[in-house]
């Protein structure tokens, strides 16, 4: 990274959030300088922030760190996919034909 020890560009950190945590929302320190933030896509709760890009790469990257929110998630109860029953369904197209 040229310049400052401290710089890390939104482009990376997306990156590296998108290999470590799939699914993850990331809100970088750019336009308004107001900090970076892992969000939870679906209760848009920030799970973890930093003061800029670096610093919350800086914490994810820590030894010792460990996320409660990628580890220990319980299983969704209705992330249920439909079956087709193929019986049902080819019956269904013969009598549209």
């Amino acid at each position: 990274m040229p310049g400052s020890k401290e710089r890390l560009s939104a482009e990376e950190l997306r990156r590296y959030a998108k290999e470590e945590y799939p699914g993850i929302l990331v809100k970088t320190n750019k336009p308004y300088s107001k900090g970076a933030a892992f969000i939870d896509p679906d209760t848009g709760e920030v799970l973890l922030e930093g003061e800029s890009n670096y610093k919350l790469m800086d914490k994810v990257t820590a030894p010792g760190f460990e996320t409660s929110w990628a580890k220990n998630q319980p299983p969704k109860l209705f992330d249920v996919k439909p079956k087709i029953l193929l019986k049902n369904y080819a019956e269904k197209m013969f009598s549209r034909g």
